[in-house]
């Protein structure tokens, strides 16, 4: 898939709707946000206390934030409802131009099919645990399981949409299946946005409301090209 063109295209689509865009992903941006303050404000007064005890300080960020196990547990799963809803109203945004009249609030109503919330739920529990159980071995293998689980949510809700019955565990299986091949290409794309996420994060995180549309559009629109390449795949080899 061509990088260059795929985004070149989220933006044609973007360009002049850059209002609503941003309406249905400020929920998301805002988690992120919040998101980013907690866990930098719980690292900073820990280090604070830590340093008046002991005289010491520890700089492993992610021990001691992690250490905030209740709370950063609930806005992980807050964040996970947030994010899967918006990803779902970009999709209908960039596959075939629908908005939602209320665009603020897109993300409660992409979970108005029946089984959609549920199915989230425990495909984000299942992803998180599996991912964590690959990352005990090395970095590297949970960071390729979490590239092919990335597109789980994604079919979940579109086998749901076309009337199929699916499993939670199936519908990763069917990510992982779609994602081979495609993994370092998704990767690529991550980083491509690497430089954008450095300047959004400069002014309080302020960047992250005209970044996260476009990194959704992006992540939609690469979601919809692949599913439709597969499709012609299967078309070719059930017609052969």
């Amino acid at each position: 898939m061509d990088r260059y063109e795929l985004k070149r295209g989220v933006k044609d689509k973007l360009h002049g709707n850059w209002g609503y865009v941003i309406l249905v992903a400020l929920p998301l941006a805002i988690m992120v946000i919040v998101d980013q303050w907690y866990s930098t404000n719980q690292f900073i007064s820990t280090q604070i206390k830590l340093a008046a005890e002991t005289g010491n300080v520890n700089t492993d960020y992610y021990s001691v934030v992690g250490g905030h196990s209740s709370q950063s547990f609930i806005i992980g799963l807050i964040l996970l409802f947030v994010s899967a809803g918006v990803s779902w109203a970009f999709l209908d945004f960039v596959r075939n131009g629908e908005k939602n009249s209320s665009p603020f609030l897109s993300f409660i109503m992409a979970f108005k099919p029946k089984g959609l919330f549920w199915g989230t739920f425990f495909i984000g529990l299942l992803q998180a645990i599996w991912v964590f159980l690959w990352s005990l071995l090395l970095i590297v293998p949970g960071i390729i399981k979490t590239l092919s689980y990335s597109q789980a949510l994604f079919i979940y809700r579109d086998k749901l949409a076309q009337g199929e019955k699916i499993g939670y565990a199936e519908a990763i299986t069917l990510s992982r299946k779609m994602m081979d091949g495609h993994k370092w290409e998704y990767f690529v794309l991550h980083l491509s946005f690497l430089g954008w996420i450095i300047l959004a994060s400069i002014p309080a995180g302020l960047g992250y409301i005209w970044l996260v549309p476009y990194q959704q559009a992006t992540f939609a629109a690469y979601y919809d090209q692949l599913a439709q390449q597969q499709s012609l795949e299967e078309s070719d080899v059930n017609f052969g």
